[in-house]
């Protein structure tokens, strides 16, 4: 079965042959960046929060919002990790790149139901779609 990574190589001449497999380290690493970046801007703007006990951070339905963030700065981690994993070539980047994917779809799943429950935030789909699109990609090139 001829995989999706290998089919940029195909008719290429040597040296020049495009690989999906050297841009996935790449997206993972922007991806996880991307949440990183997303919760620290969030947090340090929420920061009243701190001030008493930062376990008590709700959301506007009253919801804490602490386990969603942790789901998400996990996310984030294992993206990086897996970015790292497939530069090094380590062998756990396989299965680690499949995981943090497969949490990656799950996350932008999740917090895109959040974004559609209020129509004035219909303008931050565009991250969760990235990561549903991204997270399929990525599962797409690994598992053909």
């Amino acid at each position: 079965m001829l995989r999706l990574t290998e089919i940029g190589s195909i008719g290429s001449t040597a040296g020049s042959a495009f690989s999906f497999e050297k841009i996935i380290p790449w997206i993972l690493l922007f991806m996880g960046c991307s949440i990183l970046v997303f919760w620290i801007i969030e947090i340090v703007k929420n920061r009243d929060f701190l001030k008493e006990n930062s376990f008590r951070w709700k959301n506007e339905k009253n919801e804490n919002m602490w386990f969603h963030v942790a789901a998400e700065l996990t996310t984030a981690v294992l993206l990086l990790s897996a970015a790292i994993a497939n530069w090094s070539e380590n062998s756990v980047a396989l299965p680690l790149t499949l995981f943090s994917a497969g949490l990656l779809f799950y996350a932008s799943l999740n917090s895109l139901s959040w974004v559609f429950a209020d129509k004035s935030r219909i303008k931050l789909s565009f991250p969760m779609i990235t990561g549903i699109l991204v997270s399929v990609f990525v599962l797409f090139c690994y598992l053909i």
